[in-house]
């Protein structure tokens, strides 16, 4: 009798239409994070650019009251900045 070890090699599946691979979910959930966050790093930087230059064209640009902000636990932001130019 003989004591040799082998090494179980993995399953190799073969290709099925309707099975869904988790690896490449998981990548494309995976891009679509960073793809998000770039946008919305992108949008936050477009609004201080414009907030920015808004106010170096308008100096005279004050807030009104207060602003504003949507009632959610989920979306955090100003809803209506009331400004006045004086």
């Amino acid at each position: 009798m003989s004591c040799t070890a082998t090494a179980r090699r993995p399953v190799r599946r073969a290709f099925t239409p309707g099975r869904v691979d988790r690896f490449a979910a998981l990548a494309g959930q995976r891009a679509r994070a960073l793809l998000t966050g770039a946008v919305e790093r992108a949008s936050r930087f477009q609004l201080r650019v414009l907030h920015r230059e808004a106010l170096r064209l308008l100096p005279a640009l004050r807030t009104a009251c207060p602003p504003r902000r949507p009632v959610s636990s989920f979306i955090n932001g100003i809803k209506s900045p009331p400004v006045r130019v004086t």
